[in-house]
């Protein structure tokens, strides 16, 4: 996959020397391979990348920003739920977690169409919870 960055007709282009520019040819937008690093360089160039979004090349979506994403608190019950699902085991680690220290993760990520739905929640230790951030499972594989 290849991620652009854009606002209205414009793209972010990085120069022979790095330095940030906006474009009107999409062919010449630079082109990053993860949308991780596309964030990376929105956070990097806040005030030159102020209102650009993440864009799938592929399929022209426009990729949700995390930090938009309203998270859903889950009550006590749908914890409990969830917890039980994975007998109290890390779903990327598989190392018990007890049941007071655990982190919700969306298999699918909400940044990637993911939902809050049960199938899509496990549980996750926090180191792998913030490894994982955004990424697919197949991606995680690869990393």
């Amino acid at each position: 996959m290849a991620y652009i960055l854009q606002k209205d007709d414009y793209y972010c282009y990085l120069n022979e020397k790095h330095a940030v520019c906006k474009i009107k040819n999409i062919n010449l937008a630079t082109r990053f391979t993860t949308q991780g690093n596309a964030r990376a360089m929105l956070n990097k160039a806040s005030k030159k990348l102020k209102d650009y979004k993440i864009v799938d090349l592929e399929t022209m979506v426009v990729m949700g920003d995390v930090h938009k994403i309203k998270r859903k608190q889950f009550t006590p019950t749908e914890r409990t739920k969830i917890y039980n699902k994975s007998k109290g085991r890390c779903a990327i680690c598989g190392k018990f977690i007890p049941c007071d220290s655990f982190t919700i993760d969306h298999i699918i990520p909400l940044a990637r169409g993911g939902t809050n739905a049960m199938d899509n929640l496990q549980v996750a230790c926090g180191v792998c919870n913030l490894i994982k951030q955004d990424i697919l499972p197949e991606d995680l594989i690869n990393l």
